[in-house]
């Protein structure tokens, strides 16, 4: 696209005539600017007193809507959701926040129905285009992942959020790299910082340098994956598990996660398996636990159901 016109130097004030003052934010902006700056709670304030003398008001139920989404309180921000939707059914604002919701709460349909109003409401929403790539990652349809979130980027390439995404769908590690210091550059100095991974995840990638890894060995070819109850108890399923072998270790029976990638293990088979420690990091997303710590190791071989790789990259959660 073209490049914007650059802006226009502003006129200095003639002697004696006074500079004009910035507009006082609105009680709703400055409830929404307390949200940004990360003060949930005085936020939280703002926007009940907003909603004490005004209920219907819209944009101060979405508000209130994102701040217990931020806050954890799934359920709530549901309500609140819901609440918004019946105020403004056609609101683009309102139907991605419910999407959002609903991606929380695990409703992959429903959200996806969500998003994809919004972008019939508003087709060059950003945020929109950003929560679909979302919703099609997790169900495993990662190129209509990617190209969600290539076209969230053309729209609005200077969101910090926008900007993260994009980063983790860059081919090369070298644009990784160039891309999460770009994001670290935007961030600076905001009142909210950005993820506290993005630094070490610079610093992994610039260790790994220009090691291939997770290569095939194995023939490029359609493979039966042998797939086994992993059970709770005698009467519960905990979940399915495939036979994987690391090293020149038997194999272990690992649970599938259809939500994440690649493969993690605990110290006490890493250490028999005598992968390679890497680096140091940590691990999100396991159930409703906080940060765990951990590294990334390399393996030099990886067989998986009778499909074999080389130099894999291992996570290992640093417990026993």
């Amino acid at each position: 696209g073209q490049n914007p016109e650059p802006s226009k130097p502003k006129a200095l004030p003639e002697s004696g005539e006074k500079a004009a003052t910035p507009a006082t934010p609105t009680p709703p902006q400055r409830a929404q600017q307390l949200v940004r700056q990360g003060k949930l709670e005085l936020g939280q304030k703002a926007v009940d007193d907003l909603l004490k003398d005004n209920p219907g008001l819209q944009d101060a139920q979405l508000l209130r809507a994102d701040i217990l989404l931020h806050e954890g309180d799934v359920d709530g921000a549901f309500e609140a959701a819901k609440t918004t939707l019946k105020l403004a059914p056609e609101s683009p604002k309102a139907n991605l926040l419910m999407g959002q919701v609903l991606f929380r709460r695990g409703e992959f349909p429903e959200a996806n129905e969500s998003v994809q109003k919004t972008l019939k409401l508003a087709p060059n929403d950003a945020q929109a285009w950003l929560a679909l790539s979302r919703i099609a990652e997790v169900v495993s349809l990662r190129n209509k992942a990617r190209l969600c979130v290539e076209k969230a980027y053309s729209l609005d390439p200077k969101d910090p959020a926008v900007m993260l995404r994009w980063a983790e769908t860059r081919p090369t590690r070298a644009e990784r790299i160039a891309a999460y210091e770009k994001f670290l550059q935007m961030t600076e100095g905001e009142s909210i910082p950005g993820p506290q991974w993005v630094k070490p995840r610079i610093e992994a990638l610039k260790k790994l340098g220009d090691l291939e890894t997770n290569l095939l060995v194995s023939p490029y070819m359609h493979y039966d994956m042998p797939v086994d109850y992993l059970l709770q108890d005698a009467k519960h399923l905990r979940g399915w598990g495939v036979d994987v072998a690391i090293g020149s270790c038997k194999p272990a029976k690992l649970m599938i996660d259809t939500g994440a990638s690649g493969i993690t293990i605990n110290r006490n088979l890493a250490e028999k398996c005598g992968v390679k420690k890497l680096y140091d990091g940590f691990l999100l997303g396991i159930g409703d636990k906080p940060a765990v710590a951990a590294y990334t190791a390399l393996a030099d071989r990886v067989e998986i159901g009778g499909v074999q790789f080389k130099n894999h990259l291992i996570d290992v959660e640093d417990r026993r």
